[in-house]
């Protein structure tokens, strides 16, 4: 199951390629991974252009320019793949969405087992306190763990434990066999 630093590659890698291009329409192969009618979900995309590619928990994120979200959940099995052909990804073996891009290129959202779900989320639903129709948790308050990002450092604590650590004495020789 894709975990939380699966989602952050991913999302890191597609931001290289993504932002500022744009979706010239969408093919829903799979309705079951998407929230919603696929046709909807389908016409409210295209025509719009990825801004930033990120992360929230274990989803990734593809935020466009009218500030809507695309929350993807991998499940178990998904993954999203970038190519410049106008196809699904080569190596997708079970292709769920195409994502083909005005520019010729393809973002496959493949998933074998088809647990994932992508969700478009409208501006005036992603708040600072989370995307409820998305499922996803609002993000920790101020000076929680986990609400750094990038390689910025935690603030220290004051007063850092210490915590001994004590090993047994090493056994002699003749007592190992």
């Amino acid at each position: 199951m894709p975990e939380l630093p699966e989602a952050e590659i991913i999302a890191r890698g597609l931001n290289k390629v993504l932002p500022g291009r744009v979706i010239g329409s969408v093919t829903v192969l799979r309705d079951d991974v998407v929230t919603g009618p696929s046709r909807r979900f389908a016409a409210a995309l295209a025509g719009s252009r990825f801004a930033e590619v990120g992360r929230r928990g274990k989803n990734v994120v593809f935020t466009l320019d009218d500030a809507a979200r695309v929350a993807v959940n991998l499940g178990m099995t998904g993954r999203i793949m970038s190519s410049p052909r106008p196809g699904p990804h080569p190596r997708s073996t079970h292709p769920a969405v195409l994502f083909r891009l005005e520019d010729g290129g393809c973002v496959t959202y493949d998933d074998v087992r088809r647990f994932g779900r992508l969700t478009r989320v409208p501006r005036a639903e992603w708040t600072g306190r989370g995307p409820r129709g998305a499922g996803l948790r609002p993000p920790p308050g101020p000076g929680a763990a986990g609400t750094l990002l990038h390689g910025e450092e935690a603030p220290r604590h004051p007063d850092p434990v210490e915590v001994p650590c004590t090993l047994p004495p090493p056994r002699p020789e003749a007592d190992r066999g």
